[in-house]
């Protein structure tokens, strides 16, 4: 059962439009900035001191590939799920599959994968872009110092994917989940960690602690990135667990 429902994620996430594009988009927009930000380093040149962090410029802040993947992942994981009460074929997905936690843990698979894979993709093609146009200098090590990256944006990206998933579930209205998750991750948790009375709750915030996982999270942090990994999990998890439970108790 659990195999023809991922085959069947995968047709309809697929022949979406929206998620299709917006993949799509993300990566392309993604692969812009690392190209601008490799021509500008580039005619910088000679003026840069330290050009293993220079080279990893695309992947060390939320303005750059970080941020898109955060953003991107988690608008999808919202719309694999609001697209099918949108047009009612979440009826037929669960007549196809009775069995709804069996298909929302098919539909979460696949979408956190896909996620993955495609931003995994497009950090190879921005290291390939970099180089190609120099934005490193002549000493780029694409696996240097803060290569961790690599690894760690595409798991990112199946979280917040998942994440997008389990509030488009309780939701289930595209706009209203969209809205809530972008305000929280990039309003919330900043003015959180900035005001002065409330900047030691920064630690213990989801955004945080994804941006300390990623490596992009600069200052000093009580704990390394692995600690905020099994966070995340936690987190994300029981809040996928509680949308599921809702989800498998009322009428689709």
């Amino acid at each position: 059962m659990i195999g023809r429902a991922i085959a069947a994620e995968v047709v309809k996430l697929m022949t979406v439009r929206a998620t299709r594009w917006l993949l799509a988009g993300a990566m392309v927009l993604g692969l812009a900035i690392v190209l601008l930000v490799g021509i500008v380093t580039n005619k910088l040149g000679e003026d840069l001191d330290n050009e293993v962090v220079v080279a990893l410029a695309p992947f060390s802040g939320l303005p750059g590939i970080p941020g898109i993947a955060v953003l991107a992942s988690t608008v999808i994981g919202v719309l694999s799920v609001t697209t099918e009460y949108r047009y009612n074929t979440m009826r037929t997905t669960f007549l196809a599959v009775p069995n709804r936690w069996a298909a929302m843990t098919a539909k979460t698979a696949v979408v956190a994968s896909v996620c993955a894979l495609g931003f995994l993709l497009a950090e190879v093609l921005s290291i390939a872009v970099f180089a190609v146009v120099g934005g490193g200098g002549p000493s780029f090590d694409p696996f240097g110092e803060g290569a961790g990256t690599y690894v760690t944006l595409p798991i990112a990206a199946a979280f917040c994917a998942v994440l997008g998933i389990a509030v488009g579930a309780v939701l289930r209205n595209a706009a209203g989940a969209i809205t809530l998750l972008l305000a929280y991750l990039f309003v919330v948790d900043n003015v959180i960690t900035t005001v002065p009375q409330t900047r030691e709750a920064g630690p213990y915030l989801p955004m945080s602690n994804l941006e300390n996982f990623i490596g992009i999270r600069f200052g000093d942090f009580p704990w390394p990135g692995g600690v905020s990994f099994g966070y995340l999990v936690v987190v994300i998890g029981l809040l996928w667990l509680a949308a599921v439970t809702v989800v498998a108790r009322r009428d689709a």
